[in-house]
């Protein structure tokens, strides 16, 4: 939760979750002239409580614990996570393989 709403203020500078995608790599090359000013940068590194979520969830189900509530715990820290790495790009940036930033500027329908 804390790391959905440090992200959520985070973003809104850059005009919400995709906005924030699409100023990530200039925010990455320290491009500041190009993309607005964030007066609350320090919140970024936050999102990665995400994945830590996600190991502690995943470790939930491996002891045992089989409910629906660990399962659903794992995969939303485990989606926001994969969010929170698209988002800091640099080594962790793997989604440029996979093609989500095709997805993002062209649409889903496209890239099938």
């Amino acid at each position: 939760m804390l790391a959905v709403a440090t992200q959520g203020l985070y973003a809104q500078a850059y005009g919400g979750v995709l906005g924030q995608l699409e100023y990530s790599s200039m925010i990455r090359s320290s491009l500041f002239d190009t993309g607005p000013s964030n007066a609350l940068s320090f919140l970024q590194s936050f999102g990665g409580l995400a994945m830590i979520a996600a190991f502690g969830f995943f470790g939930l189900r491996l002891s045992g614990r089989r409910n629906f509530l660990a399962l659903l715990g794992f995969l939303l820290s485990f989606l926001f996570s994969l969010y929170v790495l698209y988002s800091w790009l640099g080594r962790t940036g793997f989604g440029a393989c996979l093609g989500w930033r095709h997805l993002l500027e062209n649409g889903f329908l496209t890239f099938w």
